[in-house]
C-alpha cells in the first residue's frame, strides 16, 4: 500500500518557541497556529507560569526551552528553578553560566535542574561576549529577551565559528517581525540593541514545521506521495533545504498554488554529498532515504548531531548497520552506502528502540517504507516535536 497524505503539516516549534518568549513581554499578543508537541507543550506552561509570578519550570527535554527560558526568567527579579530530564543538562549547557555571570546573575546547576538568582539584567559597560560554537541558541536566548531594556546592550560574538547560524537568522527575522529593531554585523561579530523596545504586533502566524514536514516527504518519496498544505515557500527554517535535497535525490517536488506535492520519483534515488551544518535535524531521516539511493551518500559538517537528544550520529549507524546498510560513522555526520547494501532482511524483526530521540522514530518509520522488518519501540517520543506523526505514519509504526 502506498503512502498518500494531504494536509497542513503543525506549526514549527522553532518559531513557535521563540514567539513565546516575545509574548511575555506583551500578554496581548495572539499567537495563531496548532501544535500539540511536547516541547511547544513545555514553552506554553512555562510563560503562563512566569506570567503568573511562579518560579519553577519544567523544561522536559528541550534544550530550547531551557536555554531561552533561562535567559527570560533571569530578567525578572527572583531565585528560579529549571528542571529537565538528566540527559538535557549533559548537553553543552555551560555558556549559559558565562553569559548569565557576565549580566550580573547568579546560576548553578545540579544533575536535574538549574537554579538563577537575579535581580534582573545589569547591563555591562564592555560588549556581553556570548559564545555560539556549541549553538546559536545562547546567542538568540539573549535577543529574544532584550525588549524593554533600560538601556542599550552591545553583544560581541566571542567564537571563530556559529553553530546553525540560519537558526540566528531565524530569530532576528520573527524579531523584525513584531518590531524589534538592532544593528548587527555578523563580519565585525558585532550586535547593537537599542532600549525601551516594545513588541508592536499584537497577532502572529505560526507556519508549518519544516523538520516534521520532511518527515512526510520522505515517506511520499520512497512509495506514495504527500501534498503539504499552505506550505511556507519563503521560510527562513534551514530545513526547507529539504526541498532541494529531495530533487537532487530525484523526487518530484513541486509548488501548486500554496501547496507542496511530493511524489514517488519513476526511476531509482540517487545518492547526494550534503553539507548538514545549518540542518542537522534531517539527519535520521535523510539516512534512511540515502539507504536506498544507488551510490555513497556523504553527510558531513554536523559534530552538533552527538548532542542531541541522542548521539545520533553513533544511533544511526547502530540502526542500519543490523539492515544490511553499509555505512561509517564520521565526527561531523555519516557515509551511507559505501558498497551496495546487502538483501534486505524479511525474516526476523529487528529492535529499534527510540529511547527518547523523536527522530529516530520517523527515521524508523522511512526504513519499514522500504521493506526493512523493524519494531520500532518508544515510539511515544516524537510527541517531543510531531505526535500527529503516529497517526499519519500509523502504517510504519
Amino acid at each position: 500500500m502506498s503512502f498518500k497524505f494531504r494536509g497542513v503539516i503543525p506549526a514549527s516549534k522553532s518559531s513557535f518557541n521563540r514567539a513565546l518568549i516575545i509574548k511575555s513581554f506583551n500578554k496581548s499578543i495572539e499567537l495563531k497556529g496548532e501544535a500539540e508537541c511536547d516541547d511547544i507543550q513545555k514553552m506554553k506552561a512555562a510563560i503562563s507560569n512566569l506570567i503568573h509570578n511562579q518560579t519553577e519550570f519544567d523544561c522536559g527535554e528541550a534544550g530550547t526551552v531551557l536555554r531561552f527560558l533561562a535567559l527570560r526568567v533571569s530578567r525578572e527579579k527572583g531565585t528560579f528553578k529549571l528542571t529537565g530530564k538528566s540527559r538535557l543538562f549533559k548537553r553543552p549547557q555551560k555558556e549559559l553560566q558565562l553569559i548569565l555571570n557576565q549580566l550580573g546573575v547568579e546560576s548553578s546547576f545540579t544533575e536535574d535542574a538549574m537554579l538563577i538568582t537575579s535581580s534582573g539584567w545589569q547591563i555591562p559597560s564592555t560588549p556581553l561576549k556570548v559564545s555560539a560554537k556549541d549553538s546559536s541558541q545562547f546567542l538568540s536566548g539573549v535577543v529574544l529577551s532584550s525588549w524593554n531594556l533600560p538601556q542599550k546592550l552591545q553583544i560581541e560574538i566571542s567564537s571563530q565559528e556559529m553553530v546553525s547560524e540560519s537558526y540566528f537568522n531565524l530569530t532576528l527575522k520573527l524579531m523584525k517581525s513584531f518590531g524589534y529593531h538592532s544593528d548587527v554585523n555578523l563580519e565585525k561579530k558585532i550586535i547593537v540593541i537599542e532600549p525601551h523596545q516594545v513588541p508592536e504586533t499584537l497577532s502572529f502566524q505560526v507556519e508549518s514545521d519544516l523538520s516534521s514536514a520532511f518527515a512526510v516527504a520522505a515517506l511520499a518519496a520512497i512509495d506514495g506521495s504527500a501534498c503539504l498544505e499552505s506550505f511556507p515557500f519563503d521560510s527562513s527554517q534551514p530545513d526547507l533545504v529539504f526541498i532541494e535535497l529531495l530533487k537532487n535525490m530525484g523526487v518530484e517536488c513541486e509548488k501548486m498554488g500554496s501547496n507542496l506535492v511530493i511524489k514517488k520519483p519513476l526511476s531509482s534515488l540517487k545518492s547526494i554529498s550534503v553539507n548538514l551544518k545549518e540542518s542537522p535535524d534531517l539527519f535520521p531521516v535523510l539516512c534512511a532515504i540515502a539507504s536506498s539511493a544507488n551510490g555513497c551518500s556523504h553527510f558531513y559538517g554536523a559534530p552538533h548531531l552527538r548532542f542531541k537528544e541522542s548521539d545520533r550520529i553513533a544511533e544511526v549507524i547502530k540502526i542500519l548497520t543490523p539492515l544490511g546498510i553499509h555505512c561509517e560513522a564520521l565526527e561531523d555526520g555519516a557515509k551511507i552506502n559505501i558498497t551496495p547494501p546487502s538483501k534486505i532482511n524479511l525474516t526476523n524483526p529487528i529492535i529499534l528502540d527510540a529511547k527518547d530521540d523523536h527522530r529516530l522514530v520517523m527515521m524508523g518509520a522511512v526504513l519499514k517504507s522500504l521493506g526493512h522488518k523493524i519494531q520500532i519501540i518508544n515510539t511515544h517520543s516524537v510527541n517531543k516535536s510531531f505526535p500527529e506523526f503516529l497517526k499519519i505514519a500509523a502504517e510504519f509504526l
